[in-house]
Protein backbone atom coordinates (compact mmCIF):
# COMPACT_ATOMS: atom_id res chain seq x y z
CA UNK A 1 0.00 0.00 0.00
CA UNK A 2 2.70 2.55 0.84
CA UNK A 3 4.76 1.24 -2.05
CA UNK A 4 1.22 2.41 -4.43
CA UNK A 5 0.90 5.28 -2.58
CA UNK A 6 4.40 6.94 -3.55
CA UNK A 7 4.07 5.55 -7.03
CA UNK A 8 0.58 7.38 -7.54
CA UNK A 9 1.86 10.68 -6.25
CA UNK A 10 5.09 10.23 -8.42
CA UNK A 11 3.08 9.57 -11.36
CA UNK A 12 0.81 12.60 -10.68
CA UNK A 13 4.08 14.93 -9.88
CA UNK A 14 5.34 13.30 -13.55
CA UNK A 15 2.31 14.07 -15.37
CA UNK A 16 2.26 17.43 -14.93
CA UNK A 17 5.32 17.72 -17.12
CA UNK A 18 4.23 15.23 -19.60
CA UNK A 19 2.35 17.00 -22.68
CA UNK A 20 2.23 13.47 -24.99
CA UNK A 21 -0.18 15.51 -27.55
CA UNK A 22 2.80 17.95 -28.43
CA UNK A 23 5.19 14.66 -28.94
CA UNK A 24 2.96 12.62 -31.13
CA UNK A 25 3.32 15.94 -33.72
CA UNK A 26 6.85 15.02 -33.92
CA UNK A 27 7.39 12.34 -36.02
CA UNK A 28 9.42 9.29 -36.16
CA UNK A 29 9.75 7.07 -32.98
CA UNK A 30 7.58 10.18 -30.91
CA UNK A 31 4.64 9.28 -33.02
CA UNK A 32 4.77 5.47 -32.31
CA UNK A 33 4.29 6.76 -27.83
CA UNK A 34 0.54 7.02 -28.38
CA UNK A 35 -0.33 4.00 -26.20
CA UNK A 36 1.19 6.35 -23.18
CA UNK A 37 -2.26 8.02 -23.23
CA UNK A 38 -3.21 4.86 -21.38
CA UNK A 39 0.26 5.06 -19.18
CA UNK A 40 -1.87 6.09 -15.99
CA UNK A 41 -4.65 2.89 -16.76
CA UNK A 42 -1.53 0.73 -17.09
CA UNK A 43 -0.09 1.37 -14.26
CA UNK A 44 -3.45 0.94 -11.99
CA UNK A 45 -4.18 -2.29 -13.67
CA UNK A 46 -0.65 -3.67 -13.52
CA UNK A 47 -0.58 -2.40 -9.79
CA UNK A 48 -3.67 -4.73 -9.10
CA UNK A 49 -2.27 -7.77 -11.44
CA UNK A 50 0.89 -7.30 -9.61
CA UNK A 51 -0.15 -6.97 -5.79
CA UNK A 52 -2.32 -9.66 -6.43
CA UNK A 53 0.52 -12.20 -7.33
CA UNK A 54 3.95 -10.25 -5.63
CA UNK A 55 2.49 -9.60 -2.33
CA UNK A 56 2.42 -13.43 -2.02
CA UNK A 57 5.50 -14.70 -3.27
CA UNK A 58 8.37 -11.73 -2.09
CA UNK A 59 10.34 -13.71 0.71
CA UNK A 60 11.36 -11.69 3.53
CA UNK A 61 14.72 -9.98 2.89
CA UNK A 62 17.53 -11.44 4.76
CA UNK A 63 19.75 -9.99 7.11
CA UNK A 64 22.61 -10.00 5.34
CA UNK A 65 21.06 -8.47 1.91
CA UNK A 66 23.42 -6.00 0.26
CA UNK A 67 21.39 -3.33 -0.02
CA UNK A 68 19.67 -2.14 2.70
CA UNK A 69 16.25 -0.19 2.69
CA UNK A 70 17.75 2.74 3.17
CA UNK A 71 20.08 2.49 0.56
CA UNK A 72 17.44 1.59 -1.92
CA UNK A 73 14.94 4.57 -1.21
CA UNK A 74 18.36 6.52 -1.52
CA UNK A 75 18.89 5.14 -5.14
CA UNK A 76 14.86 5.30 -5.88
CA UNK A 77 15.35 9.50 -5.05
CA UNK A 78 18.19 9.67 -7.56
CA UNK A 79 16.75 7.85 -10.13
CA UNK A 80 13.41 9.78 -9.74
CA UNK A 81 14.99 12.98 -9.94
CA UNK A 82 16.43 11.17 -13.01
CA UNK A 83 13.19 10.64 -14.62
CA UNK A 84 11.93 13.86 -13.66
CA UNK A 85 14.36 15.66 -15.55
CA UNK A 86 14.09 13.58 -18.93
CA UNK A 87 10.84 13.41 -18.38
CA UNK A 88 10.68 17.38 -18.68
CA UNK A 89 13.21 17.90 -21.31
CA UNK A 90 12.16 15.22 -23.52
CA UNK A 91 8.10 15.94 -23.24
CA UNK A 92 7.82 19.27 -21.76
CA UNK A 93 7.77 20.92 -25.09
CA UNK A 94 6.81 21.60 -28.66
CA UNK A 95 9.65 20.58 -30.34
CA UNK A 96 11.83 17.68 -29.78
CA UNK A 97 15.18 17.61 -28.10
CA UNK A 98 18.42 17.50 -29.23
CA UNK A 99 19.43 14.10 -30.49
CA UNK A 100 18.36 10.85 -31.79
CA UNK A 101 14.42 9.99 -30.41
CA UNK A 102 15.13 6.98 -29.68
CA UNK A 103 17.82 7.33 -27.53
CA UNK A 104 15.78 9.77 -25.54
CA UNK A 105 12.37 7.32 -25.57
CA UNK A 106 14.96 4.65 -24.46
CA UNK A 107 16.07 6.69 -21.71
CA UNK A 108 12.76 7.70 -20.52
CA UNK A 109 11.53 4.59 -20.39
CA UNK A 110 14.72 2.67 -18.64
CA UNK A 111 15.08 5.88 -15.53
CA UNK A 112 11.24 5.24 -14.78
CA UNK A 113 11.64 1.59 -14.70
CA UNK A 114 14.55 1.67 -12.65
CA UNK A 115 12.57 4.00 -10.53
CA UNK A 116 9.59 2.28 -9.80
CA UNK A 117 11.50 -0.91 -8.98
CA UNK A 118 14.15 0.53 -6.51
CA UNK A 119 11.08 2.25 -4.63
CA UNK A 120 9.21 -1.37 -4.72
CA UNK A 121 12.84 -2.31 -3.67
CA UNK A 122 12.74 -0.05 -0.58
CA UNK A 123 9.68 -0.48 0.71
CA UNK A 124 8.32 -4.18 0.24
CA UNK A 125 12.09 -5.27 0.74
CA UNK A 126 15.31 -6.35 -1.34
CA UNK A 127 13.40 -9.71 -2.01
CA UNK A 128 11.82 -7.96 -4.86
CA UNK A 129 14.70 -8.44 -6.95
CA UNK A 130 14.54 -11.99 -6.34
CA UNK A 131 13.96 -14.45 -9.61
CA UNK A 132 10.67 -15.79 -7.78
CA UNK A 133 9.43 -11.73 -7.12
CA UNK A 134 10.06 -10.92 -10.59
CA UNK A 135 8.47 -13.09 -12.36
CA UNK A 136 5.52 -13.10 -10.09
CA UNK A 137 5.63 -9.19 -11.23
CA UNK A 138 5.46 -9.61 -14.54
CA UNK A 139 2.72 -11.88 -14.38
CA UNK A 140 1.11 -9.19 -12.12
CA UNK A 141 2.20 -6.51 -15.05
CA UNK A 142 0.64 -9.27 -17.99
CA UNK A 143 -2.69 -9.64 -16.13
CA UNK A 144 -2.88 -5.92 -15.89
CA UNK A 145 -2.13 -5.64 -19.81
CA UNK A 146 -4.50 -8.35 -20.33
CA UNK A 147 -7.54 -6.96 -18.54
CA UNK A 148 -6.96 -3.72 -20.77
CA UNK A 149 -6.61 -5.57 -24.01
CA UNK A 150 -9.77 -7.75 -23.36
CA UNK A 151 -11.90 -4.50 -22.30
CA UNK A 152 -10.49 -2.96 -25.59
CA UNK A 153 -11.96 -6.24 -27.45
CA UNK A 154 -15.08 -6.18 -26.13
CA UNK A 155 -15.78 -2.58 -26.41
CA UNK A 156 -16.03 -3.04 -30.18
CA UNK A 157 -19.15 -5.63 -29.47
CA UNK A 158 -20.91 -2.90 -27.88
CA UNK A 159 -23.48 -2.79 -29.79
CA UNK A 160 -25.99 -5.80 -28.72
CA UNK A 161 -26.17 -4.08 -25.19
CA UNK A 162 -26.46 -0.43 -26.13
CA UNK A 163 -29.94 -0.58 -26.47
CA UNK A 164 -30.16 -2.51 -22.78
CA UNK A 165 -27.86 0.50 -21.50
CA UNK A 166 -29.90 3.32 -22.77
CA UNK A 167 -32.89 1.90 -21.34
CA UNK A 168 -31.80 1.48 -17.71
CA UNK A 169 -30.30 5.20 -18.11
CA UNK A 170 -33.45 6.43 -19.15
CA UNK A 171 -34.97 4.44 -15.97
CA UNK A 172 -33.01 6.69 -13.66
CA UNK A 173 -33.51 9.86 -15.33
CA UNK A 174 -37.06 9.17 -15.35
CA UNK A 175 -37.38 8.83 -11.31
CA UNK A 176 -35.96 12.33 -11.42
CA UNK A 177 -37.17 14.00 -14.75
CA UNK A 178 -40.06 13.91 -16.71
CA UNK A 179 -38.66 15.46 -19.66
CA UNK A 180 -36.13 12.51 -20.97
CA UNK A 181 -35.56 12.06 -24.61
CA UNK A 182 -33.98 9.04 -26.24
CA UNK A 183 -33.06 7.86 -29.35
CA UNK A 184 -31.65 4.47 -28.99
CA UNK A 185 -30.92 4.19 -33.04
CA UNK A 186 -28.55 7.07 -32.53
CA UNK A 187 -27.87 6.36 -29.46
CA UNK A 188 -28.96 9.38 -27.62
CA UNK A 189 -29.99 10.10 -24.52
CA UNK A 190 -30.69 13.56 -22.24
CA UNK A 191 -32.73 15.27 -20.63
CA UNK A 192 -34.56 18.96 -22.08
CA UNK A 193 -32.43 20.53 -24.06
CA UNK A 194 -28.89 18.59 -23.07
CA UNK A 195 -28.59 15.52 -25.19
CA UNK A 196 -25.36 13.27 -25.61
CA UNK A 197 -24.47 10.42 -27.73
CA UNK A 198 -23.37 7.26 -25.98
CA UNK A 199 -20.41 6.67 -27.99
CA UNK A 200 -18.92 2.81 -27.95
CA UNK A 201 -16.17 3.86 -25.08
CA UNK A 202 -18.93 4.69 -22.73
CA UNK A 203 -20.87 1.59 -23.62
CA UNK A 204 -20.16 -0.61 -20.39
CA UNK A 205 -18.30 -3.25 -22.25
CA UNK A 206 -14.84 -2.17 -21.55
CA UNK A 207 -15.18 -1.97 -18.04
CA UNK A 208 -17.19 -5.72 -18.09
CA UNK A 209 -14.18 -6.91 -20.20
CA UNK A 210 -11.65 -5.90 -17.42
CA UNK A 211 -13.28 -7.78 -14.22
CA UNK A 212 -13.14 -10.65 -16.35
CA UNK A 213 -9.51 -10.84 -16.12
CA UNK A 214 -9.39 -9.06 -12.55
CA UNK A 215 -12.25 -11.04 -10.50
CA UNK A 216 -10.47 -14.75 -11.69
CA UNK A 217 -7.29 -13.71 -10.92
CA UNK A 218 -7.95 -12.61 -7.56
CA UNK A 219 -9.71 -16.25 -6.99
CA UNK A 220 -6.70 -18.27 -7.89
CA UNK A 221 -4.52 -15.81 -6.51
CA UNK A 222 -5.91 -16.56 -3.19
CA UNK A 223 -8.20 -19.83 -3.64
CA UNK A 224 -7.69 -21.33 -0.82
CA UNK A 225 -9.66 -18.73 1.22
CA UNK A 226 -12.95 -19.52 -1.01
CA UNK A 227 -15.51 -21.95 -1.25
CA UNK A 228 -15.91 -23.37 -4.66
CA UNK A 229 -17.88 -23.37 -6.65
CA UNK A 230 -19.61 -20.60 -4.80
CA UNK A 231 -16.69 -18.00 -5.36
CA UNK A 232 -17.30 -18.63 -9.43
CA UNK A 233 -20.47 -16.88 -9.11
CA UNK A 234 -18.85 -13.39 -7.96
CA UNK A 235 -17.39 -13.15 -11.73
CA UNK A 236 -21.26 -12.96 -12.93
CA UNK A 237 -21.82 -10.86 -10.09
CA UNK A 238 -18.83 -9.31 -10.98
CA UNK A 239 -19.63 -8.16 -14.66
CA UNK A 240 -23.63 -7.69 -13.98
CA UNK A 241 -22.37 -4.78 -11.03
CA UNK A 242 -20.28 -3.10 -13.46
CA UNK A 243 -22.64 -3.13 -16.34
CA UNK A 244 -25.14 -1.60 -13.97
CA UNK A 245 -22.60 0.80 -12.62
CA UNK A 246 -22.20 2.16 -15.76
CA UNK A 247 -26.01 3.09 -16.84
CA UNK A 248 -25.63 4.92 -13.63
CA UNK A 249 -22.94 6.95 -14.70
CA UNK A 250 -24.20 8.04 -17.91
CA UNK A 251 -27.61 8.91 -15.76
CA UNK A 252 -25.55 10.94 -13.42
CA UNK A 253 -23.74 12.36 -16.25
CA UNK A 254 -27.02 13.30 -17.86
CA UNK A 255 -28.37 14.63 -14.55
CA UNK A 256 -25.05 16.97 -13.59
CA UNK A 257 -25.63 18.35 -17.53
CA UNK A 258 -29.11 19.22 -17.12
CA UNK A 259 -29.03 20.43 -13.72
CA UNK A 260 -25.81 21.79 -12.96
CA UNK A 261 -23.04 22.12 -15.84
CA UNK A 262 -23.03 20.92 -19.61
CA UNK A 263 -19.43 21.61 -19.39
CA UNK A 264 -18.75 20.26 -16.28
CA UNK A 265 -20.94 16.72 -17.12
CA UNK A 266 -18.54 16.35 -20.55
CA UNK A 267 -15.64 17.57 -19.16
CA UNK A 268 -14.19 16.63 -15.29
CA UNK A 269 -17.20 15.04 -14.67
CA UNK A 270 -16.93 12.22 -17.83
CA UNK A 271 -13.57 12.13 -17.40
CA UNK A 272 -13.00 10.69 -14.13
CA UNK A 273 -16.48 8.98 -12.47
CA UNK A 274 -16.22 6.30 -14.47
CA UNK A 275 -12.65 4.54 -12.74
CA UNK A 276 -14.72 5.94 -9.39
CA UNK A 277 -17.51 4.07 -10.29
CA UNK A 278 -15.44 0.90 -11.45
CA UNK A 279 -13.05 1.07 -8.84
CA UNK A 280 -15.39 0.94 -5.97
CA UNK A 281 -17.38 -1.58 -7.86
CA UNK A 282 -14.36 -4.08 -7.97
CA UNK A 283 -13.38 -3.76 -4.84
CA UNK A 284 -16.65 -4.42 -3.25
CA UNK A 285 -17.24 -7.62 -5.11
CA UNK A 286 -13.64 -8.35 -3.68
CA UNK A 287 -14.64 -7.70 -0.10
CA UNK A 288 -17.84 -9.58 -0.78
CA UNK A 289 -16.04 -12.19 -1.95
CA UNK A 290 -13.64 -12.34 1.13
CA UNK A 291 -16.47 -11.49 4.03
CA UNK A 292 -19.93 -13.33 3.13
CA UNK A 293 -19.84 -17.49 4.07
CA UNK A 294 -21.17 -17.83 1.22
CA UNK A 295 -18.18 -17.29 -0.34
CA UNK A 296 -15.21 -17.38 1.91
CA UNK A 297 -14.21 -20.87 3.27
CA UNK A 298 -13.14 -19.86 6.70
CA UNK A 299 -16.65 -18.75 8.10
CA UNK A 300 -15.14 -17.96 11.46
CA UNK A 301 -12.74 -15.60 9.90
CA UNK A 302 -15.10 -13.86 7.72
CA UNK A 303 -17.96 -13.35 10.25
CA UNK A 304 -15.68 -11.45 12.88
CA UNK A 305 -14.16 -8.43 12.62
CA UNK A 306 -10.64 -8.62 12.87
CA UNK A 307 -9.47 -5.16 14.07
CA UNK A 308 -6.57 -3.62 12.00
CA UNK A 309 -3.87 -1.25 14.02
CA UNK A 310 -3.50 0.63 11.02
CA UNK A 311 -7.15 1.57 10.83
CA UNK A 312 -7.52 4.49 12.86
CA UNK A 313 -4.36 6.59 11.23
CA UNK A 314 -5.45 5.84 7.94
CA UNK A 315 -9.21 5.60 7.40
CA UNK A 316 -9.82 9.52 7.82
CA UNK A 317 -7.10 10.58 5.13
CA UNK A 318 -8.33 7.59 3.03
CA UNK A 319 -12.28 8.87 3.62
CA UNK A 320 -11.08 12.14 2.92
CA UNK A 321 -8.81 11.87 -0.54
CA UNK A 322 -12.03 9.23 -1.57
CA UNK A 323 -14.95 11.56 -1.20
CA UNK A 324 -12.43 14.74 -2.73
CA UNK A 325 -11.98 12.12 -6.39
CA UNK A 326 -15.99 12.32 -6.08
CA UNK A 327 -16.75 15.85 -5.15
CA UNK A 328 -13.81 17.46 -7.54
CA UNK A 329 -15.33 16.13 -10.57
CA UNK A 330 -18.13 18.75 -10.01
CA UNK A 331 -15.49 21.58 -9.65
CA UNK A 332 -15.79 24.20 -11.81
CA UNK A 333 -13.15 25.59 -11.09
CA UNK A 334 -14.63 25.95 -7.40
CA UNK A 335 -15.50 22.25 -5.82
CA UNK A 336 -18.87 23.66 -3.83
CA UNK A 337 -19.31 19.98 -2.28
CA UNK A 338 -16.55 20.41 -0.52
CA UNK A 339 -18.17 20.33 2.90
CA UNK A 340 -19.09 16.72 2.00
CA UNK A 341 -15.40 16.00 2.24
CA UNK A 342 -15.19 17.58 6.05
CA UNK A 343 -18.63 15.67 6.87
CA UNK A 344 -16.91 12.55 6.15
CA UNK A 345 -14.12 12.60 7.96
CA UNK A 346 -15.84 14.35 10.74
CA UNK A 347 -17.71 11.12 10.64
CA UNK A 348 -14.51 8.53 10.68
CA UNK A 349 -13.02 10.53 13.22
CA UNK A 350 -15.75 10.26 15.44
CA UNK A 351 -16.61 7.11 14.92
CA UNK A 352 -12.85 5.88 15.84
CA UNK A 353 -13.15 8.59 18.65
CA UNK A 354 -11.64 5.90 21.78
CA UNK A 355 -8.47 4.96 19.63
CA UNK A 356 -8.00 8.58 19.81
CA UNK A 357 -7.82 9.42 23.12
CA UNK A 358 -5.01 7.37 24.05
CA UNK A 359 -3.07 9.66 22.24
CA UNK A 360 -0.79 12.26 23.19
CA UNK A 361 -3.02 15.90 21.89
CA UNK A 362 -0.40 18.17 24.39
CA UNK A 363 0.67 20.71 22.29
CA UNK A 364 3.53 23.57 23.35
CA UNK A 365 4.68 26.80 22.03
CA UNK A 366 7.03 24.99 19.90
CA UNK A 367 4.18 23.27 17.54
CA UNK A 368 2.16 26.78 16.48
CA UNK A 369 6.00 28.96 15.97
CA UNK A 370 7.26 25.90 13.36
CA UNK A 371 3.52 25.93 12.08
CA UNK A 372 4.09 29.30 11.13
CA UNK A 373 7.26 29.49 9.94
CA UNK A 374 6.39 26.62 7.30
CA UNK A 375 3.62 28.96 6.00
CA UNK A 376 5.61 31.82 5.65
CA UNK A 377 8.57 29.65 3.74
CA UNK A 378 5.47 28.21 1.76
CA UNK A 379 4.38 31.77 0.89
CA UNK A 380 7.13 33.91 0.56
CA UNK A 381 8.16 32.27 -3.25
CA UNK A 382 4.91 31.98 -4.65
CA UNK A 383 2.34 34.93 -3.49
CA UNK A 384 0.80 36.11 -5.95
CA UNK A 385 -2.97 37.22 -7.10
CA UNK A 386 -5.26 35.42 -9.21
CA UNK A 387 -7.69 37.83 -11.38
CA UNK A 388 -10.84 39.52 -9.49
CA UNK A 389 -13.30 36.61 -11.26
CA UNK A 390 -12.61 33.93 -9.48
CA UNK A 391 -13.45 35.81 -6.51
CA UNK A 392 -16.79 36.60 -7.37
CA UNK A 393 -17.33 32.95 -8.06
CA UNK A 394 -16.52 32.36 -4.09
CA UNK A 395 -19.56 31.91 -1.92
CA UNK A 396 -19.79 32.62 1.76
CA UNK A 397 -19.94 29.11 2.53
CA UNK A 398 -17.86 27.42 0.58
CA UNK A 399 -15.43 29.64 2.05
CA UNK A 400 -16.29 29.07 5.82
CA UNK A 401 -16.20 25.27 4.97
CA UNK A 402 -12.81 25.77 3.11
CA UNK A 403 -11.33 27.35 6.33
CA UNK A 404 -12.72 24.90 8.43
CA UNK A 405 -11.42 21.73 6.59
CA UNK A 406 -8.24 23.19 5.94
CA UNK A 407 -7.49 24.51 8.91
CA UNK A 408 -9.08 21.58 11.27
CA UNK A 409 -9.99 18.56 10.12
CA UNK A 410 -7.14 18.15 7.26
CA UNK A 411 -4.36 18.46 9.35
CA UNK A 412 -5.81 15.53 11.71
CA UNK A 413 -6.31 13.42 9.25
CA UNK A 414 -2.63 13.89 7.16
CA UNK A 415 -0.90 13.89 10.50
CA UNK A 416 -2.77 10.59 11.41
CA UNK A 417 -1.65 8.90 8.54
CA UNK A 418 2.30 10.51 7.77
CA UNK A 419 3.58 11.00 11.14
CA UNK A 420 1.64 8.88 13.14
CA UNK A 421 1.15 5.60 10.97
CA UNK A 422 4.04 6.32 8.53
CA UNK A 423 6.78 7.36 10.35
CA UNK A 424 6.87 4.41 11.81
CA UNK A 425 5.70 1.64 9.59
CA UNK A 426 8.96 2.58 7.81
CA UNK A 427 10.64 1.13 10.30
CA UNK A 428 8.97 -1.75 11.11
CA UNK A 429 5.73 -3.79 10.13
CA UNK A 430 4.47 -4.01 14.01
CA UNK A 431 4.31 -0.03 13.92
CA UNK A 432 2.39 0.07 17.10
CA UNK A 433 5.92 -1.16 19.24
CA UNK A 434 7.79 1.84 17.22
CA UNK A 435 8.06 4.88 19.85
CA UNK A 436 6.80 7.60 19.17
CA UNK A 437 10.55 9.34 19.26
CA UNK A 438 12.55 6.37 17.34
CA UNK A 439 13.35 7.35 13.86
CA UNK A 440 15.75 6.21 10.53
CA UNK A 441 16.86 8.18 7.42
CA UNK A 442 14.44 5.92 5.50
CA UNK A 443 11.07 6.50 7.75
CA UNK A 444 11.57 10.53 7.96
CA UNK A 445 12.37 11.21 4.07
CA UNK A 446 10.03 8.30 2.77
CA UNK A 447 7.16 9.97 5.19
CA UNK A 448 8.00 13.13 4.24
CA UNK A 449 8.41 12.92 0.86
CA UNK A 450 5.76 11.08 0.29
CA UNK A 451 3.48 14.05 2.38
CA UNK A 452 5.47 16.42 -0.13
CA UNK A 453 4.29 14.75 -3.49
CA UNK A 454 0.99 14.80 -2.50
CA UNK A 455 1.02 18.20 -2.53
CA UNK A 456 1.09 20.47 -5.66
CA UNK A 457 4.73 22.11 -4.55
CA UNK A 458 6.19 19.23 -3.54
CA UNK A 459 9.46 20.42 -2.39
CA UNK A 460 7.94 23.03 -0.12
CA UNK A 461 5.51 19.79 0.96
CA UNK A 462 8.24 17.70 2.01
CA UNK A 463 10.59 20.33 3.98
CA UNK A 464 6.97 20.60 5.94
CA UNK A 465 6.50 17.12 6.43
CA UNK A 466 9.93 16.86 7.96
CA UNK A 467 9.57 20.20 9.88
CA UNK A 468 6.10 18.27 11.84
CA UNK A 469 7.95 15.01 11.93
CA UNK A 470 10.93 16.96 14.09
CA UNK A 471 8.45 18.29 16.09
CA UNK A 472 6.77 14.50 17.13
CA UNK A 473 10.44 13.29 17.15
CA UNK A 474 11.39 15.49 20.14
CA UNK A 475 8.19 16.30 21.94
CA UNK A 476 7.02 12.11 21.12
CA UNK A 477 3.34 13.51 21.09
CA UNK A 478 1.20 13.75 18.09
CA UNK A 479 -0.59 16.85 19.23
CA UNK A 480 2.58 18.93 18.71
CA UNK A 481 2.76 17.96 14.78
CA UNK A 482 -0.94 18.35 14.36
CA UNK A 483 -1.21 21.76 15.64
CA UNK A 484 2.06 23.52 13.82
CA UNK A 485 0.20 21.30 10.59
CA UNK A 486 -3.03 23.41 11.95
CA UNK A 487 -1.35 27.04 12.17
CA UNK A 488 0.14 26.47 8.96
CA UNK A 489 -2.87 25.46 7.08
CA UNK A 490 -4.68 28.15 9.00
CA UNK A 491 -2.04 31.37 8.32
CA UNK A 492 -2.17 29.99 4.30
CA UNK A 493 -6.29 30.36 4.42
CA UNK A 494 -5.93 33.67 6.28
CA UNK A 495 -3.50 35.03 3.43
CA UNK A 496 -6.04 33.84 1.09
CA UNK A 497 -8.77 35.56 2.05
CA UNK A 498 -6.91 38.66 2.42
CA UNK A 499 -4.29 38.79 -0.58
CA UNK A 500 -7.32 36.97 -2.92
CA UNK A 501 -4.12 34.83 -3.38
CA UNK A 502 -6.72 31.80 -4.88
CA UNK A 503 -3.61 29.43 -6.50
CA UNK A 504 -3.31 27.65 -3.04
CA UNK A 505 -6.88 26.39 -2.62
CA UNK A 506 -7.77 26.04 -6.58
Amino acid sequence: MIAAGLLAAEYLLIAQGFDLEAALQRGGVWSQLAPLRYLGLFLALGAAGAGITLGRTVARPRGDATLSPRALLALHVAAYLAFVGVTWFAFARDDAPPGPGLLWVATWGLTGLASAALLLGAVVGPGIFSLRALAAAAIGALVGALGFAVGEVAQQGWVPLAAASLVVAQALLELCFSNVVIDSEKHLLGVGHFIVEIAPGCGGYEGVGLVTVLIPTFLIAYRQHFRFPHALLLLPLGMLAVWFGNAGRIAALIAVGALVDPELAVGGFHGKIGWVFFTAITLGVAALGHHAHFFARDRERAASDVENPAAPYLMPLLVLMGTALVTSTFANPIDHYYWLRVLMAVGILVWLQNTYRSMNWRVSWRGPVVGFMVAVAWLAPFARAEPPLVAATVSTAWLVWRVLGSALIVPVCEELAFRGYLLRRLQAADFTSVSPRAWTWLSLLGSSLLFGVLHDRWFAGTLAGVAYAALLLRSGRLGEAVAAHAVTNGTIALWVLVAGDWSHWL
